[in-house]
């Protein structure tokens, strides 16, 4: 039985339910579809890992027993086998052992421990087979996108050395000019897999799959990478800024990148330069690389970089309007000018 204080939560009568009774169904409900319909164990297994059972000098261990307290940790919630008496509640703790299984018949209990134990996921577990098989699933199928996209001779991408050499230098990976094609495979492949096991934020197989099928953002990460490596961009850690540097001076910020992310703050300026029309223009000029330049192109760019675009192609600083701006940049380009309507 479950109670909300004195109250007994009758979630399972006909007829209108409390808010809280409602809420305590759909929960059990939830509970009796992953554990106890027809395509599954029908049980929960108990895993209590300080009591599993062990083999010592050729005998096993007995199984101790372990007390789940019965209330929730701010005491409003109970489970009990029992109704309240006049006295109160009579039980307070249920003993469990490693390997305990529990059936249907357990199921406001099993609902206690899923929605109120303090100890659910500090001491005592539930085993989850088809969560932990579903994860292996995933973990193969991703194992096998990898090997396929980087070995197979059928994948669009896997004889295309400079496209996987670029990858190599956007992930960072050593030494990359002096090793052999398959080499790199094999140390691209290491790199997606250890970052996957890390959730690394970066290097992992949707940033492989973005690279890989998409040639202006490999492009962009590219050069992005290449301009930390030659110095043309430093970060400086007082500001929490990537800026354009000539030598050992900054000379114009980039971008800032959070607190949080500091570890992480070359990944986090690749991905600027990818995402962000304004860094990406920037970093592109600085790098003496083409982008392709339309009027949409453009318009997407502040102020401030269209000013720093007419600047490296005149030499001078220009005080107008941006869509003044645009405009004598599309002579530069050569791109034919339509006023916005």
């Amino acid at each position: 039985m479950i109670y909300k204080g004195n109250v007994l939560i009758e979630w399972n009568k006909n007829g209108e339910k409390t808010q809280d009774e409602v809420k305590v169904a759909n929960e059990i409900t939830w509970i009796l579809n992953k554990y106890f319909a027809d395509e599954t164990n029908r049980r929960v297994r108990i895993l209590y890992p300080r009591g599993e059972v062990k083999e010592v000098d050729n005998w096993f261990t007995v199984p101790k027993k372990f007390p789940i307290p019965l209330k929730s940790a701010d005491g409003t919630w109970r489970y009990t086998s029992s109704l309240r008496t006049d006295k109160g509640f009579t039980e307070h703790h249920k003993y469990v052992k490693h390997g305990d299984i529990l059936t249907e018949k357990d199921i406001e209990f099993i609902w206690f421990l899923k929605n109120r134990s303090v100890l659910l996921g500090k001491k005592v577990f539930i085993e989850d087979l088809e969560g932990e098989a579903a994860k292996e699933v995933n973990q193969m199928a991703l194992d096998a996108d990898i090997k396929f996209m980087l070995m197979s001779d059928r994948s669009p991408i896997s004889k295309n050395e400079k496209l996987i050499r670029d990858i190599a230098e956007i992930f960072g990976i050593p030494k990359v000019s002096e090793k052999k094609f398959n080499q790199l495979k094999i140390d691209i492949y290491d790199a997606i897999v250890e970052g996957e096991e890390m959730n690394d934020r970066f290097v992992n197989y949707n940033t492989f799959d973005k690279l890989a099928s998409g040639e202006e953002k490999r492009k962009a990460a590219f050069v992005a990478r290449r301009a930390i490596s030659d110095g043309h961009v430093k970060y400086r850690a007082t500001d929490r800024s990537w800026w354009i540097a000539s030598g050992n001076e900054l000379i114009e910020k980039l971008i800032t990148i959070d607190k949080g992310d500091v570890g992480d703050r070359e990944e986090k300026f690749i991905n600027a330069v990818i995402d962000d029309p304004n860094t990406k223009s920037r970093v592109f000029d600085l790098m003496g690389e083409q982008e392709v330049i339309t009027l949409e192109n453009l318009r997407e760019l502040s102020r401030n970089v269209l000013q720093n675009k007419y600047k490296d192609f005149t030499g001078e600083f220009i005080n107008k309007k941006k869509e003044e701006i645009i405009e004598e940049l599309c002579k530069h380009y050569k791109i034919d000018y339509v006023s916005p309507t």
